[in-house]
């Protein structure tokens, strides 16, 4: 069983077809993987409720963006998919803030000079891409990655 893809209502406003066509681009790429049946049903059936409140003038975009995060962290936790570039941009800034800072003041602090703190910055950027991209290899590798 696979999600169903979102039905964009006739007369719906300009401005939610972007995040609509964004929401089916994601399902999409969620059909080309095995899903836990629990997932797709509760999707399918959020995915129903948001079709049958869009008409109302007072519905947002931001509930569209809302259900295409909540697909993610889905996808994330209970089938171990992931996005492109997912790890990257989690270990682009936990590499800065992990080993960045603490080596800007190792630096600051043999060197005695406090305007190096700032120099550790882009080494725990680049660990954490090197780590990121690392990961997202695997992941790719592994076929869990989403074409998204």
């Amino acid at each position: 069983m696979k999600i169903r893809p979102f039905t964009i209502p006739a007369g719906l406003d300009q401005k939610f077809i972007p995040a609509a066509e964004k929401l089916n681009r994601l399902i999409a790429a969620a059909n080309q993987h095995d899903l836990p049946q629990g997932l797709v049903q509760a999707f399918n059936q959020k995915l129903t409720n948001l079709e049958q409140k869009l008409p109302n003038p007072e519905t947002k975009v931001s509930s569209i963006s809302k259900l295409t995060a909540e697909l993610i962290d889905s996808l994330r936790a209970d089938a171990k998919l992931f996005t492109k570039n997912h790890f990257l941009n989690f270990w682009m800034s936990l590499g800065m803030a992990v080993f960045g800072i603490p080596f800007g003041v190792a630096f600051s602090a043999v060197l005695k000079n406090f305007a190096f703190v700032g120099i550790g910055l882009p080494i725990g950027f680049s660990i954490g891409i090197g780590i990121g991209t690392a990961k997202d290899n695997q992941v790719k590798k592994e076929g869990r990655q989403l074409d998204f």
